[in-house]
């Protein structure tokens, strides 16, 4: 509670350190941040996708406040919700010095945990994949993951009803044939691999193609083939 109390807004811009190592800053509409997307360079400055938030996520608010969160007409209705917003530093050009913005919102919702194609990172992007909040437009527990092409303006969802955003990872188990039972009891106790459901389950959205074993070697050669399909 008392980190919480202490939470104060602040505003110095944003600080970009070019290559001759002058710092130059930039001033834009006050927003706060926690998790970016990427960023890159195109030919007239730095282009940065940051999830933004309208007011200090971390306050005393149900996502942070147990007895608040408890209590679902609180939960629902908090104006905390994140959005991710595109900002240009003009560092050449008509608009050298000064910062270009574009909202890419989904009223209602909340999206964070962004994650994009890291063969893509620092370079410019089409996807990301996020968290969703409000998926529903109403409840706060209505959670999806969300893939947004940017460059097409299209979202589409991976969700199923009643289950939150984290159970929509499976867990793949492969039994060896002629395992002793004491081997199949320490299996059990080992935390199993984790991935994002495939085009078998039966709530998929359609697209996500299942991801090979961790020891399969599409894993190895996967920043080739990321370069040579986009996103």
């Amino acid at each position: 509670p008392t980190l919480l109390d202490n939470f104060q807004p602040s505003w110095k811009g944003i600080h970009i350190l070019d290559y001759s190592g002058e710092v130059q800053i930039f001033d834009t509409e006050t927003f706060y941040h926690t998790h970016i997307v990427n960023a890159f360079e195109n030919d007239t400055g730095v282009v940065m996708d940051v999830g933004a938030y309208a007011s200090v996520p971390f306050a005393r608010t149900p996502a942070l406040v147990k007895d608040l969160f408890l209590n679902k007409t609180c939960r629902d209705k908090q104006d905390a919700r994140a959005f991710v917003r595109r900002l240009h530093f003009h560092m050449q050009g008509p608009l050298k010095g000064q910062t270009t913005f574009e909202d890419l919102k989904n009223p209602g919702r909340s999206v964070d945990f962004f994650k994009i194609n890291m063969a893509l990172n620092g370079l410019p992007h089409c996807i990301y994949y996020a968290v969703e909040w409000w998926h529903d437009g109403e409840t706060y527990a209505s959670m999806a993951v969300l893939k947004h092409n940017i460059c097409k303006g299209t979202r589409s969802y991976w969700a199923r009803a009643n289950t939150p955003g984290g159970a929509l990872l499976r867990r793949r188990w492969r039994r060896r044939r002629g395992r002793r039972l004491g081997d199949l009891h320490r299996d059990r106790r080992r935390a199993p691999p984790q991935h994002l459901c495939g085009a078998r389950c039966p709530h998929d959205a359609g697209g996500l193609r299942d991801r090979p074993p961790r020891s399969h070697p599409l894993h190895r050669a996967r920043p080739v083939l990321a370069r040579q399909a986009g996103d």
